[in-house]
């Protein structure tokens, strides 16, 4: 022992010239290591929300909700599934058991659902997937788009503002939440369909059928290949209502003209709400990859909300920078004895 030490206290330029070696590598590596506002953790749990307009929950528990619990049974690692089925809006919660291939298990989850889609009515949105991670939850700051503007002009200049956003370097998603989303809503009148003998089934059979775009192969000549499609899908407001609903044998016929009391132009109830300060907004959520540095993030979003602030004024909105301003609506449906005061509290919190 005593000639190791020996050696070591006569190498005094080696360690010394080690000593400075490494406190240049510790800080040529500060600058780069990637800096998180919370530890990335990820909390084994999967939520799968399926959109299906227009249904009872009745209606959303047994063609959509049992159904992709069925195709759920046999996954392995699985410490309990909890379901809700509200109007129009099935969510399943998948927790797995702690200490197992959290990626390898959402990637099974991920295949059993969408293997089963055919399974599925025909009006229901693809599932969407969110796996519980605290990058997921928590991004690195959310910019919000207040003003005295309709939903529409705030998403549109959100969209706009959206594409520097995401290519910020360390970015992996500039997500949009608050958008309302648009549809065509038709009102029937029940007078009308019983004077018609016309079925609220009817209806809908006729407008899913009209309303299609059928592939319908491929044609190949000297310029090249052109892939054909029957596009018959509904355009304006006049091609909807001029939809056939009935053909008679004397050979009139019944147009959803003669059904219904109003057709127009309309937005699907809100599945999230995001505000600040009491005041409807949209919200990009930036959130930032894994090898990302927050800080340089958080500087260039910044940067970038500074030349836009300008313009969006002139339009009489203002960009708010928050961590996060979100209220999903169904953590309400979960506690319908809320008072109402409460509930607007709720609404209303960043």
């Amino acid at each position: 022992m005593r000639p190791v030490v020996r050696f070591t206290l006569g190498q005094r330029v080696l360690f010394n010239l080690l000593f400075v070696l490494l406190i240049v590598a510790g800080a040529f590596a500060v600058g780069r290591i990637a800096v998180e506002r919370y530890q990335e953790i990820n909390f084994g749990k999967v939520i799968i929300d399926t959109f299906y307009p227009g249904a009872s929950p009745q209606d959303v528990e047994s063609l959509i909700t049992i159904k992709i619990e069925e195709a759920l049974e046999g996954l392995e690692h699985v410490e309990f599934i909890r379901s809700s089925s509200v109007r129009e809006r099935s969510t399943i919660l998948v927790k797995f058991r702690d200490d197992t291939d959290y990626a390898a298990l959402y990637d099974e989850l991920r295949f059993r659902v969408l293997g089963m889609l055919e399974e599925l009515p025909a009006g229901v949105d693809p599932p969407r997937f969110d796996l519980i991670e605290t990058s997921t939850w928590l991004p690195v700051v959310a910019v919000n788009l207040v003003g005295g503007r309709s939903n529409r002009a705030l998403t549109l200049m959100a969209e706009e503002l959206r594409v520097p956003l995401a290519r910020i370097p360390g970015v992996i998603e500039a997500a949009l939440e608050g958008e309302h989303q648009r549809e065509f809503h038709v009102y029937l009148d029940p007078h009308r369909l019983s004077a018609r003998g016309v079925s609220f089934e009817q209806v809908a059979q006729a407008l899913a059928d009209a309303n299609l775009t059928i592939p319908a192969g491929d044609y190949q000549d000297g310029s090249g290949e052109f892939v054909v499609r029957v596009d018959e899908r509904f355009r304006s407001r006049e091609q909807v209502v001029s939809t056939v609903i009935r053909r008679d044998l004397d050979g009139s016929f019944v147009t959803l003209e003669d059904l219904i009391s109003e057709a127009r132009v309309g937005y699907r109830d809100p599945h999230i709400i995001t505000s600040v300060n009491g005041r409807d907004c949209v919200t990009l959520k930036v959130l930032k990859a894994p090898a990302g540095n927050a800080l340089t993030i958080h500087r260039e979003v910044r940067r970038i909300v500074a030349e836009y602030t300008p313009s969006l004024a002139r339009q009489g909105v203002e960009v708010i920078l928050t961590q996060d301003s979100t209220i999903y609506i169904d953590s309400l449906h979960e506690y319908p004895g809320l008072e109402p005061g409460l509930r607007a509290c709720l609404r209303s919190l960043e």
